[in-house]
Parts: structure tokens; C-alpha cells; sequence
């Protein structure tokens, strides 16, 4: 689910590529299309750049048969506390489909557009107790991310090494509005395209380094749009339309075995 976000009324959007619009139409729109409707299904962020307002997504939610085959290849393991982060969630339905069918399975979803976090928040309402425990639906800007990698970074510096692990046992009980991208993350989907993959780049980087050296797992999958600085696992195209969903994975380094990171 991609991170719809602000709109400045007073400025013309950015035309939005022909690949970004085919896969917003479903795969059906022509470079024409994309002309003619520019802000169609497309809305704007602020980072606080100097290119100030870029296109990063559209609201274009994954379907059902995406969202299955996502959370299989994510290999959520049922016999642990698992995280699995959405950024720019959308109304969360990826989340909340996650957490039904995964009873041990914690979810977190970033949102910019106040909007879609709402029905999020109302659809997660109708749910049994047990998921809405396990589900927290926040508003928020990704860019605020790299903060929260620094803050991080500050207090292991700080620390005597040992308290900030962030391993499975630390989850135990721990409530999922406390739960951190950086240090509590075993999962994360995405659909974002690939302006929005672009400008969060150094912030998937600076998370998959850092599982590396934590030699914890990590797995990600982009929908429709690779992540395209680094190589995937594998890529299944066996949605209705060939939609692509992208596995990377970042695993504990044995004999013979290297990170799929380029």
C-alpha cells in the first residue's frame, strides 16, 4: 500500500513517468493517459529538500491476491513475534489482513495522509481484540524515519552494548505503539513507486546495513516497483495482470552465504 500524501493547491503536480502511470491504471495507461490526467490517483510529499515536492505514490491498493502472495514470500515465522512494518500503509488493509491471518504476528503501518489512516483505524475497529492489540495504524512522514535511525544510532553509543538487542524475546509483551522501524523490524512490504523508493533509499539501506550487523534477518517485498539498488531473491509475477512483487532478504551470514545487497 503506497503513502498517499499532502497536495499543494496552488502548484501543478509532476506528470507522473509512463511505468508510474501504467501500474497506477493497472498497467493500462498510455504515456497520453498520463498527460491528459496527471494528478490522477497521484498526490505530493514535503521532505524538506530542495526538490521540495516530489511524486512518491499513488493510492492504488494491493489487491487481495497480491497481498497473499506478498505475506508468503515474506515467511513470517508463526512460532515467534514477528514485526511487519507498511510504509505509506495506505487504509492499512495489507495490515490488517497480515494480522488475521497470523495470530502471533505484530503489525505497524506509516501514513501520511490523515485520511487513509482513519479508515485504517476504523476498519482495524471492527476487528476482535486480539488483532487490534497487534496493530497500530500511525500518521507520519517516512522522511521522519532517518531520525529515528539516528536516535538509535546515539543511544547505542551511549549504551554498555547489551540492552538495545532488539531481538525476538524483547518483543514479548511489548505494546505495538512502542515498536521502532530500526530496532524491532523482521518484515517490511511496500508500495511506493520508484521516486518514492528513491528518496527513502537511504534509510532501507541504513536498515538492512544495520540487521546486518546485528545478524538479525530481515525481509522486505516491493510491490510492482523494485527497490532497484539492490538485487532480489526472487520476483513473482503470478498476479492477476503480472503484477511483480520483489523479495529481498537480509539474513544472519553463514559459510558460503552472502547478503542479496549489491
Amino acid at each position: 500500500m503506497p503513502v498517499p500524501t499532502t497536495v499543494d493547491d496552488n502548484k501543478s503536480p509532476p506528470s507522473p513517468t509512463a511505468e508510474e502511470a501504467s501500474a497506477v491504471a493497472g498497467g493500462s495507461t498510455t504515456t497520453a493517459d498520463a498527460s491528459a490526467n496527471p494528478t490522477k490517483k497521484i498526490c505530493l510529499s514535503n521532505h524538506n529538500h530542495e526538490t521540495n515536492k516530489a511524486s512518491l505514490a499513488p493510492f492504488n491498493p494491493t489487491c487481495d491476491q497480491a497481498q497473499n502472495i506478498a505475506l508468503e514470500m515474506l515467511q513470517i515465522d508463526d512460532s515467534k513475534e514477528e514485526v511487519l512494518f507498511d510504509l505509506g500503509c495506505g487504509d492499512a488493509r495489507m495490515l490488517l489482513y497480515a494480522a488475521q491471518k497470523i495470530p502471533t504476528l505484530k503489525c505497524v503501518g506509516i501514513e501520511l495522509d490523515p485520511i487513509f489512516v482513519e479508515r485504517g483505524r476504523d476498519a482495524l475497529q471492527k476487528l476482535p481484540e486480539s488483532v487490534q492489540a497487534r496493530v497500530d495504524i500511525r500518521q507520519g512522514d517516512l522522511m521522519e524515519l532517518m531520525k529515528e535511525k539516528e536516535e538509535v544510532d546515539q543511544n547505542k553509543n551511549t549504551s554498555n552494548n547489551a540492552t538495545e538487542t532488539g531481538d525476538d524475546a524483547s518483543l514479548l509483551g511489548r505494546d505495538c505503539k512502542h515498536l521502532s522501524l530500526f530496532k524491532d523490524a523482521t518484515a517490511i512490504y511496500m508500495f511506493l513507486l520508484p521516486r518514492g523508493i528513491k528518496v527513502i533509499q537511504p534509510i532501507l539501506n541504513a536498515l538492512a546495513e544495520k540487521r546486518k550487523q546485528e545478524q538479525r534477518p530481515l525481509r522486505f517485498v516491493a510491490y510492482m516497483f523494485s527497490i532497484r539498488e539492490w538485487e532480489p531473491v526472487t520476483v513473482d509475477r503470478s498476479t492477476k495482470g503480472d503484477a511483480p512483487l520483489y523479495l529481498y532478504q537480509f539474513l544472519p551470514e553463514v559459510a558460503g552465504d552472502e547478503n542479496k545487497k549489491e
